[in-house]
């Protein structure tokens, strides 16, 4: 077959005219079951035909130029050119002419096009997916007559209808709006497809509502459109986007020509719009692989769920399209808030949350008792929310239960404020994702709480040990350890340095262990050489405490400091002030207030008063000038009683 011959396919269910000329093949087909292997120029579909088969034609040809065929053809969507024939009277040289003259026309538009997407592709390769739609736009009001300005709406995958890209209007402003579907004009996937062209009067037509208007008002020259173009841009046959053109001077500025131009950089922008989606799901893939990463690398690093979930919670907002962020720990008297985050501002007071009666979750059909991830579209429909939380005007509410052992420990609350919406499968995945890293550190605080509790029940049998051995001091441990926990209290002292003190308020004594029972338990006065002996007991413990790899240094200075004096005329080390760690001070003046106020075989128990102001006395001397009057106010505030006997 000759190269220059031009050959048009043919679907119809009746046979063509006889005539045909030389210079042109016409290739006859009912239908497309069978592929011709020749090139095809120009296709033709009868409407007479099954209507699948301009579905499968435009499948099977997506860049051939089509001419539908029949009486009332509509016109429709392929990837390249399709306008409707009508009143079809055989091939007449006339109908040769025009379609040569359409062939020509659809080349050089192709070229145009082609030009202008090579571009768009190029430097898709060069920059990436940034500017992608925004440079789609461009090329689209450069390309059709009549453009002076347009915009690209995509869909989400939540199925609501976005503003990717803008020319001529304000794009952040814009991009506030979520439509949906019902609310977007074009949005219709119908087939086949028709473009819209839409008068000014007609643009919005009742489907906004008056917030939404309101911001399509103020970002930029809404109120100056004369006539607005809307075009479906496809992939696979499913709708991906509306490309909307605007002018601003004429009613009558797009032209057939405009709408086919339109459509058919429409139909071919799809393939490269593909080629982005891909690349922006693959970039949003490892953007996301990459946050909870982080965030798993982080969470591995704490240990309570609170500072978990508030981690998680700025990961949330990164990776869902929720307003507002909540975690919720069950504690013996209820549900307490342990953290919040929000992506937009809040229409109530934040301390509106500590307040929220969890109670309305656990009475749905599946609550957050049922242990699963709960997608709650419409949260006043499904639930009869409390006046606390009906107030705060909920939307759309995922809940995600945290548990431990079969129990729930914990909630995470996402929920919208403006809008309904289902939760995608990828937010789904990555809420589970983090409440495996919630459960993990539930789990994690538990073992170390069992860990904790059998550390410090094994000092405390220590301590106990010792009163057995030496009876003058028995419930002195107990009682100093009480007594350092309400000291440091009122100190302002961090929790760690509280527990440290305990610990050394537990083992201060250990060093007794090595002191023999005819000095330890002498119940007479002690000759200078024995009370020697018995001072010993500070580096004996000091050196049983070095043994203890868990013990922490301030807890070890505890022990070997603690009958350290201010002036230093102490021992073991015979420190000077500051020179004695801070516990060990504290730890000083709590010993000797249970040593004085309590029965040794050597002497009565002194009452509270007099022990007070005989302590005043050695402020300076034997205790820390500035820690004294704060124990003193804090014994006088348990006892109830005066410094003066």
């Amino acid at each position: 077959m000759k190269q220059n011959v031009f050959t048009i396919l043919l679907v119809s269910p009746a046979s063509p005219p006889q005539w045909m000329p030389t210079d042109i093949q016409l290739i006859w087909q009912s239908g497309l079951e069978v592929v011709p292997s020749e090139k095809i120029h120009l296709l033709m579909v009868d409407l007479q035909a099954s209507p699948q088969v301009i579905q499968q034609a435009r499948s099977v040809f997506p860049l051939c130029p089509t001419i539908i065929l029949g009486d009332s053809a509509a016109q429709a969507s392929c990837l390249s050119l399709e306008l409707p024939l009508e009143h079809f009277e055989g091939f007449t040289p006339q109908l040769y002419q025009r379609l040569l003259m359409l062939h020509q026309q659809h080349l050089e538009l192709n070229d145009a096009i082609n030009q202008e997407l090579n571009n768009l592709n190029l430097q898709l390769l060069q920059n990436g997916t940034e500017d992608f739609y925004s440079t789609l736009v461009e090329c689209a009001v450069h390309l059709v007559p009549g453009a002076q300005a347009g915009s690209l709406i995509g869909v989400d995958p939540d199925g609501h209808y976005t503003f990717k890209a803008a020319q001529g209007y304000d794009l952040p402003g814009l991009q506030r709006i979520r439509f949906a579907p019902h609310q977007v004009i074009g949005a219709e996937n119908e087939v086949p497809r028709a473009s819209r062209l839409l008068r000014f009067r007609e643009f919005n037509a009742g489907r906004l509502d008056p917030e939404i208007e309101s911001i399509l008002r103020s970002s930029g020259r809404i109120d100056e459109i004369q006539v607005s173009l809307s075009t479906q841009v496809r992939v696979h046959q499913k709708l991906a986007a509306i490309l909307n053109l605007e002018n601003f001077d004429s009613e009558e500025a797009f032209t057939s020509e405009s709408v086919r131009i339109a459509e058919s950089f429409a139909d071919r922008a799809a393939l490269l719009m593909q080629r982005y989606m891909l690349e922006w799901q693959v970039q949003e893939r490892a953007q996301r692989y990459k946050l909870l990463s982080e965030l798993s690398a982080k969470i591995e690093t704490l240990i309570q769920p609170s500072e978990v979930a508030e981690t998680a919670l700025e990961t949330l907002i990164q990776l869902t399209g929720y307003d507002l962020f909540a975690y919720y720990e069950r504690l013996a008297h209820g549900w307490q808030l342990q953290a919040y985050r929000h992506a937009v501002p809040l229409p109530f007071d934040p301390t509106l949350l500590m307040n929220v009666n969890l109670q309305d979750f656990e009475r749905l059909p599946r609550s957050v008792m049922a242990r699963e991830v709960l997608d709650i579209p419409d949260f006043q429909q499904v639930v009869n929310p409390s006046p606390d939380l009906h107030q705060l005007g909920l939307k759309s509410v995922l809940l995600a239960p945290v548990q431990v052992q079969q129990k729930v420990m914990g909630v995470m609350v996402l929920c919208t404020l403006s809008e309904h919406r289902e939760a995608s499968r990828n937010e789904v995945q990555v809420v589970r994702f983090i409440l495996g890293r919630l459960q993990n550190a539930f789990e994690r605080r538990t073992y170390l709480e069992q860990v904790e509790s059998t550390r410090e029940a094994t000092l405390r049998t220590l301590g106990l040990a010792l009163e057995y051995r030496d009876f003058e001091t028995k419930g002195h441990t107990d009682r100093v350890v009480d007594l350092c926990e309400r000291f440091a209290l009122r100190l302002g002292l961090p929790e760690e340095d509280r527990t440290f003190l305990r610990w050394g308020a537990y083992l201060h004594d250990v060093g007794k262990i090595g002191i023999p029972d005819s000095i330890l338990l002498k119940p007479g006065k002690l000759t200078p050489e024995e009370r020697l002996k018995i001072q010993e007991h500070t580096l004996i413990g000091a050196e049983i405490c070095m043994q203890m790899p868990l013990l922490p240094e301030a807890t070890r200075d505890v022990v070997r400091s603690h009958h350290e004096w201010w002036d230093g005329s102490g021992y073991p080390d015979q420190l000077l002030a500051e020179q004695t760690s801070l516990l060990a001070r504290i730890f000083t003046i709590v010993d000797v207030f249970d040593a004085l106020t309590t029965e040794r075989p050597y002497k009565e128990a002194w009452s509270i008063p007099t022990t007070l102001v005989h302590m005043e006395k050695l402020a300076g001397k034997q205790f820390d000038p500035a820690l004294l009057p704060v124990f003193i106010d804090l014994i006088c505030d348990l006892y109830g009683v005066s410094r003066v006997p």
